[in-house]
């Protein structure tokens, strides 16, 4: 679906998954976890990488969360 879209991705790392290129933070997961407290369904997951265009880090390699364009 997404090559038909014409959308761009990377390979993940860590986990089977594409990135969005256009995506300026991807995080790779891997699923600990699977609770269904309800009539919804919570994933608990492991963080295993956390990919980030440079020109949003700061100084010290921190995610600057404030300068990017979030919905």
């Amino acid at each position: 679906k997404l090559a038909a879209m014409n959308i761009d991705v990377d390979e993940a790392e860590h986990v089977n998954a594409p990135m969005l290129r256009a995506c300026p933070v991807c995080v790779e997961c891997r699923v600990v976890e699977s609770i269904k407290p309800g009539s919804h369904e919570l994933f608990v997951a492991e963080v295993l990488a956390v990919h980030c265009e440079e020109r949003y880090l700061d100084e010290k390699g921190k995610i600057r969360w404030d300068d990017l364009d979030l919905l």
